[in-house]
């Protein structure tokens, strides 16, 4: 774990990670979803969301940071937050859905251990002073 307030946690994604800084801002009681979040917690993660992305494009010099919450094999809210880094247009769009699931096939095409590693203390003191 990243972060907590104790409503809302960030983690990185676990090894085999298919990014460096591909991030996961999760609800800690149970939700299913947004659209069941109080509009307390709505407001909340709202904010936490924005920052996070915005702490990602400045620490991982990325443009944009996709955000997906499908929901499928858990139902709980995890909002996957994921770089977009210019070098992986293979990782473009829906072309993430593909490697994801090629990482998670072959973990030897996975982000290096190091570099997970670094991206998680980095973003432990990004986050602690951002949120």
């Amino acid at each position: 774990m990243l972060w907590t307030d104790g409503r809302f946690l960030v983690l990185h994604h676990p090894e085999p990670s298919p990014l460096a800084g591909w991030l996961r801002l999760d609800a800690v009681d149970h939700v299913g979803g947004v659209a069941d979040l109080s509009d307390e917690d709505a407001a909340r993660f709202g904010v936490l969301h924005a920052r996070i992305a915005a702490c990602m494009k400045r620490a991982l010099g990325v443009d944009r940071v996709y955000s997906i919450a499908f929901g499928e094999s858990a139902r709980h809210l995890h909002m996957h937050l994921v770089p977009r880094r210019a070098d992986r247009d293979d990782l473009a769009a829906w072309g993430l859905a593909d490697g994801y699931r090629a990482c998670m096939r072959d973990p030897s095409i996975a982000a290096d251990g190091a570099a997970v590693h670094e991206a998680r203390e980095r973003f432990r003191t990004l986050l602690a002073a951002a949120l």
